[in-house]
């Protein structure tokens, strides 16, 4: 025995307006841009909008320049994960994402992006080179939620805070 259900979608579009349908070839079709379609909307960093049909706007973080070309920046991991500090009340939001070594990066890195003039700067590598911690992905590290500056970081058997401006650690 099979049960189904049928919707009816004009009666589903008035009950819930403001929607489309889209058939997925139509959608792969329209997704599909050139590089150069690509480069020519988004900037070497900062704020941009995706072209038509989906007009969003979006923040570019990193560029080949952060990898010395080539492709680094490692996964940045679950959404629960802080990689973004507690920035209510200020201009500017920091951000730290791995950029692997082996593949041409410096290791986890602080960014900082301005909410007010959207421009992004990289302030480089957490770590100096010499530090074992400049190899890690930077995967289950997150930020404070109440202390903007502060990262936490699992080094080992131990946890740290980690101040991400003054560059000092402390065990929690």
């Amino acid at each position: 025995m099979t049960l189904g259900y049928q919707l009816s979608m004009p009666v589903a579009a008035e009950e819930f307006p403001g929607g489309f349908l889209e058939q997925p070839s139509t959608a792969q079709a329209r997704a599909q841009l050139t590089r150069s379609q690509i480069e020519a909307f988004l900037p070497e960093r900062g704020k941009f909008t995706f072209p038509e049909p989906y007009n969003t706007v979006g923040v570019r973080l990193t560029n080949a320049s952060d990898c010395n070309g080539a492709d680094c920046v490692n996964y940045v991991g679950y959404s629960y994960w802080n990689n973004i500090n507690n920035h209510v009340g200020q201009d500017t939001m920091l951000i730290f994402m791995g950029m692997d070594r082996s593949r041409g990066g410096v290791g986890p890195s602080l960014l900082e992006y301005n909410k007010v003039t959207d421009e992004v700067i990289n302030r480089g590598p957490l770590f100096d080179a010499a530090n074992g911690l400049s190899w890690a992905t930077g995967e289950g590290w997150y930020f404070s939620a109440t202390q903007p500056n502060s990262l936490y970081i699992n080094n080992g058997p131990q946890l740290q805070r980690y101040d991400v401006l003054n560059k000092t650690f402390e065990t929690v």
